[in-house]
């Protein structure tokens, strides 16, 4: 009876056991899908099994034991990359309190689980233990200063980036490869700050070292020639971005492939730089073959492809095909939602990008639903301060503005341009737009002295920070000769307009979209001052280019039409002036 009875015991104890090893099983099957879904993007999907993955391994094999740590910090990965930083930061937290009990302080293990409010006290005890100089101490120090970086801190991190590379350079040498990445680093850092004349010889040096040491068509090089494009593009010297994107693209080709992820990076710069140099239709085909690759290598639903889809709709908004813009918008906020979550970084951008659509459609009580819900979302995900917030801001008020609510967007724009100032200084780039979009709206009020002075200290800014020649300075010139304007000063007005044309034209080129508005608003203060067939002969040539850069129903098009109509109109020529109004109509 009792060996009967110790059978029975030993039965369900292997019972027991097998039931343990078929859920460790299942966790396992469910990681490797966890994992599979982690690589495709398809974050929302790989989020219940990574939360089941941790629930089953820490009921089993307890809260400390290495698998289910390992489970925890993918599981804090995915709330991370879906927006949900404070349950992401809640497990890494535990993460780290827990690997400390079982293996001590200052353990690497330990040390490598450390996350955002606890990197300062890692690199503390790497200083503590190993020195201020360890190689291993100057990664901590680089990996600090990412994270202030990552959270949009950056005047947090320049400091930490400076000191980081001084010492790997003391160290190690400046042509390390931790001194390399430190430098890249430091150069994104200045880079978005907009202090651009700090950042170009970081840029141009760091692309030099890597040629020299790892060669030509090392990964890292290219991938350093491709920020240096990044850079002369933010400096609007979009003739050189463009001939070393176009060179980094073929390299990029021919080391990694055509459909590696770098090169398909690679390829999106390349586009993005035709774009801004109003180059429409050579840029569209460029990402529509990025967005074809994407889709085929990584799925429809990888957050990548979707990033590559939204993109493709600013050209169709810029092209003035809202209607498909609006199709392809609908359905890209659709898939951000479904795989990302709605307060995703990248769902509130597509949803702002949505919100335009409906805009330019006249669909104004969408866009502005829309805009109001990005804005809170906003605020309350990355705080009211962050530069998207405050982009999602002036959104808001730009509809106020285009529904004539100006006495709302008022308050709304001086708070952007307030926080842009305290954010990002006087002098970023960021708050010199911002103070030119409020000057912009005391114009539409009327209150043309108030946005004179207001324009006016946005065009000197623009020409101290970016120089004469870069496109917003260009943007900021055309506002100020349209007040000079509206103030009926056409004397001072009139050199305005003809330098933003002259430049726009070398900058930009004729085809420009930028150019073809200083063209247009060119020949109407010809008009006005009686230069009659000056402002005709810029009409139509300003006519006939819009038609072929932009096609015959986009906006400016149409609206250019309409300026031509009034030239022949002063002329006296009744029936081309007819003609032309017919064929707008």
């Amino acid at each position: 009876m009792f060996i009967w009875l110790i059978g029975i015991a030993l039965m369900a104890t292997m019972a027991q056991t097998a039931a343990v090893e078929s859920q460790l099983e299942l966790a396992n099957a469910y990681n490797a899908q966890v994992i599979q879904y982690y690589q495709q993007g398809q974050l929302k999907q790989a989020l219940p099994l990574a939360e089941q993955v941790f629930k089953i391994r820490a009921k089993i094999l307890g809260a400390k034991h290495p698998d289910t740590l390992t489970g925890m910090k993918n599981l804090a990965l995915i709330y991370q990359n879906l927006g949900r930083l404070s349950e992401a930061l809640l497990l890494n937290e535990n993460g780290y309190r827990l690997t400390k009990e079982v293996l001590g302080e200052k353990h690497p293990e330990t040390l490598r689980n450390l996350t955002l409010p606890l990197f300062e006290k890692g690199y503390r005890l790497r200083k503590e233990v190993l020195g201020k100089n360890h190689p291993s101490t100057l990664t901590s120090l680089n990996n600090l200063a990412t994270t202030y970086q990552n959270l949009g801190r950056n005047d947090e991190a320049l400091p930490l980036f400076e000191k980081g590379y001084r010492l790997s350079q003391e160290v190690l040498g400046e042509k390390h490869p931790t001194s390399l990445l430190i430098l890249n680093n430091l150069a994104t850092v200045y880079q978005s700050l907009g202090n651009f004349s700090e950042v170009l010889p970081l840029s141009v040096k760091s692309y030099h070292f890597h040629k020299k040491v790892l060669g030509n068509l090392h990964p890292k090089t290219i991938e350093s020639l491709l920020s240096l494009a990044t850079i002369y593009q933010d400096l609007g010297r979009f003739n050189m971005a463009l001939l070393l994107s176009e060179k980094g693209y073929r390299l990029s080709q021919e080391v990694l492939g055509e459909k590696h992820p770098d090169t398909l990076t690679s390829l999106n710069n390349f586009a993005l730089i035709y774009q801004d140099l109003g180059r429409l239709s050579e840029a569209l085909p460029l990402f529509v073959k990025s967005y074809r690759f994407h889709k085929k290598a990584l799925g429809n639903q990888h957050s990548k492809t979707l990033e590559i889809q939204m993109t493709l709709v600013t050209i169709y908004q810029e092209l003035g095909l809202f209607n498909m813009a609006l199709l392809l918008s609908e359905k890209n906020s659709h898939l951000f939602q479904k795989v990302l979550g709605e307060k995703h970084i990248h769902t509130l951008t597509s949803q702002s990008i949505l919100a335009f659509s409906y805009q330019k459609l006249g669909r104004f009580s969408e866009a502005l639903s829309l805009y109001e819900k990005g804005y809170r979302l906003s605020q309350e995900v990355l705080g009211e301060k962050h530069p998207n917030t405050l982009a999602s801001l002036n959104n808001l008020a730009g509809i106020y503005q285009d529904l004539g609510r100006l006495s709302d967007a008022l308050p709304l724009f001086e708070k952007g341009y307030r926080f842009h100032k305290k954010v990002l200084g006087n002098q970023h780039p960021k708050t010199i737009e911002s103070l030119l979009i409020l000057a912009s709206l005391y114009q539409d009020l009327g209150r043309f002295n108030m946005a004179l002075l207001l324009s006016e200290k946005g065009y000197r800014l623009s020409q101290e920070v970016l120089g004469e020649k870069h496109p917003n300075t260009l943007a900021s010139l055309n506002n100020l000769a349209g007040i000079y304007q509206d103030l009926g000063r056409l004397s001072e007005a009139l050199p305005l307009s003809e330098k933003d044309y002259r430049l726009s034209q070398e900058v930009l080129g004729e085809k420009h979209p930028s150019t073809l508005t200083s063209m247009t608003n060119l020949a109407v203060i010809y008009q006005t001052l009686g230069r009659l067939s000056d402002a005709l002969s810029l009409s139509e040539q300003s006519y006939r280019l819009s038609k072929e850069a932009l096609g015959e129903k986009h906006p400016n098009t149409l609206h250019s039409l309409s300026n031509l109509a009034s030239a022949y109109s002063k002329l006296e020529d009744y029936d081309k002036a007819f003609g032309f109004c017919s064929k707008k109509c």
